[in-house]
């Protein structure tokens, strides 16, 4: 779904955020991207939907990708069913002609996510997990190839987490292809089938998740002592990371 080649981006001339990555992404696959704050996590998915250019190589996304940006609320009011009808256009403008084609994709779109009960709600007046599923909602109607979410966890409480994380791994099973920048490791550990470390510069690694998602390559991503601990539970295998 996505071809990238030799992918490189700064802001100020030789101070890379990150460079020479390359990798393809497949239909289907869940790709995390992990790093501390100021890295290029961000940036990355900027470059990946052309919102910037990059610096160096190319990008090759095979078609229509959404866009889930940080958790926040637009400065006027719109329902939930606005917000969402705002994925039905190349421009995400509630102003251009919506038609009855458009609505039905919107309220498909809310129907996939859970939500579609909200849709006459005042989009401000939702938990932080309802606006983020509404805004997967919008994405998914803009861009039912990709699905690309920046931090899409980053306000939501421990139960709210756990709904997004089932979320994403349906979407993907109905072969959405999704990648996502995240804080938590143990949610890359969860649902990612590969994950992008940036350590800095040309510094990353890029593979499946239980593979590179490891403590050493943790400790020194986060600059701290971290433990992965395995566990079974429920019939459910996996492992978790702990910082010490």
């Amino acid at each position: 779904m996505i071809k990238i080649n030799n992918l490189g981006f700064y802001y100020k001339i030789d101070e890379w955020l990150f460079r020479n990555i390359t990798f393809d992404i497949h239909q289907g696959d869940i790709v995390s991207i992990l790093g501390p704050n100021g890295r290029g996590k961000t940036t990355f998915l900027k470059c990946l939907t052309g919102i910037n250019k990059p610096k160096l190589g190319s990008v090759v996304l095979n078609g229509k990708a959404g866009f889930v940006p940080q958790l926040s609320t637009p400065p006027f009011g719109f329902s939930v069913l606005d917000i969402v009808l705002m994925g039905t256009s190349n421009s995400h403008s509630i102003f251009e002609t919506i038609n009855d084609d458009n609505i039905e994709n919107a309220k498909y779109s809310l129907r996939r996510v859970g939500i579609e009960h909200l849709a006459d709600k005042d989009f401000a007046d939702l938990s932080g997990g309802q606006k983020q599923m509404a805004l997967i909602a919008r994405a998914l109607c803009y861009g039912k190839d990709v699905l690309i979410l920046d931090e899409p966890s980053s306000a939501l409480d421990l139960a709210n987490q756990k709904k997004l994380l089932d979320l994403l791994n349906d979407i993907s099973s109905d072969g959405t292809t999704i990648i996502m920048t995240t804080h938590f490791p143990n949610h890359a550990l969860r649902v990612a089938h590969k994950t992008l470390m940036l350590f800095g510069e040309s510094e990353f690694v890029f593979g499946d998740t239980k593979d590179v998602v490891n403590e050493n390559n943790l400790s020194r991503l986060f600059n701290t002592p971290i433990k992965c601990v395995d566990y079974q539970i429920n019939g459910l295998a996996g492992s978790f990371a702990i910082p010490l």
